[in-house]
């Protein structure tokens, strides 16, 4: 037998040692017997100088006491520590499967989060660079009014983050090339027409023109195109044709 299949190299003899027996790998044979005196295999399975009956190309011995073919038991054995090792094989697959199980549900759970959490907010950060309202704009010094909110990425993705539909309804692609103020420019309208949100300096547009997103769907990525100082999202929101303060929109308390 050939127990566990891992081997410590003497170089002073030439030989692997296999954590059972010694392995010269010139004659490919072990130089001394398998502790078994017999596998129940017939004549090769007398010889405790082989392995796996001379067929370890085909055939596998993980355990030490019994040959694997494609991982599965040539013969039945019913030596306590074979029967040991394959239920410490079952207990591990069932604990990995559990855990896989376990894993999934859980990256399931927090992509619902994620996604009922983005309702509420356009993108991962909340942090408000800018706020709507009048202000010194940042390139051209002058007082203008911001109509809506630059919202920062997250301090450990400078520049790509996610950027959510913050209602649901259908996209309309106001300019896809870095043009003007606005940058790469998007808007989602919703089913009713009454609110229009938009999202501007966008680094790349994932949803396509026309197409119809739910609350939470990732439709954007942030960037900084157009007239920015730096890696942001511009959010406005739009109810009748007139802008609104997103913070208090929808009841956002943010």
């Amino acid at each position: 037998m050939f127990p566990f299949a891992s081997t410590t190299y003497r170089d002073n003899m030439g030989m692997s040692w296999t954590k059972g027996r010694y392995y010269d790998p010139q004659t490919g044979r072990f130089v001394n017997a398998d502790g078994l005196v017999d596998t129940g295999t017939g004549l090769l399975g007398a010889n405790m100088f082989a392995y796996c009956n001379n067929n370890p190309v085909n055939m596998s011995d993980p355990s030490g006491m019994c040959f694997y073919f494609n991982n599965v038991k040539v013969l039945s054995c019913s030596n306590p520590l074979c029967l040991l090792y394959e239920m410490i094989n079952e207990f591990n697959r069932i604990k990995n499967e559990a855990t896989k199980q376990v894993e999934q549900a859980a990256a399931a759970q927090a992509a619902a989060e994620a996604k009922k959490n983005a309702k509420a907010w356009p993108a991962p950060s909340t942090t408000i660079t800018s706020g709507y309202g009048m202000r010194t704009h940042p390139i051209t010094k002058k007082q203008t009014m911001h109509n809506g909110i630059d919202i920062a990425p997250l301090a450990y993705r400078k520049d790509g983050d996610p950027i959510y539909a913050a209602i649901s309804g259908k996209v309309k692609i106001v300019n896809s090339i870095s043009k003007g103020n606005a940058g790469i420019y998007m808007q989602v309208v919703s089913w009713d027409n009454i609110t229009v949100t938009q999202y501007m300096h966008l680094s790349e547009i994932v949803a396509h023109d026309g197409q119809e997103v739910a609350a939470g769907d990732i439709i954007a990525k942030m960037g900084t195109t157009g007239g920015s100082t730096g890696t942001h999202l511009h959010f406005g929101v739009l109810v009748n044709g007139s802008y609104v303060n997103p913070r208090n929109w929808g009841g956002w308390i943010k």
